[in-house]
């Protein structure tokens, strides 16, 4: 099963419509078209997700919230970026 919508847009795109022009032949459009996406995945949707997350009550899920906290300390070389 595919959880990253990069990929899923990645799968459907080469299964359904391998011509596309969103999707281009050409390899070096499509390395900027993976830098773009990579951009959007890993440094927008994290501020989008913080923003989401402050209407989240985590004492309704305090998995969700143990887990956050563990690996938040993991990841601070997103805030050097």
């Amino acid at each position: 099963m595919l959880h990253n919508s990069n990929a899923i847009a990645y799968y459907l795109l080469r299964k359904y419509a391998p011509e596309s022009e969103l999707y281009p032949s050409c390899y070096k459009e499509r390395a900027r078209i993976g830098q773009v996406l990579t951009t959007v995945a890993y440094m927008v949707h994290r501020h989008l997700l913080r923003f989401q997350n402050s209407f989240v009550d985590t004492a309704k899920f305090p998995k969700m919230a143990a887990y956050c906290k563990r690996v938040e300390p993991e990841l601070t070389y997103f805030e050097e970026v």
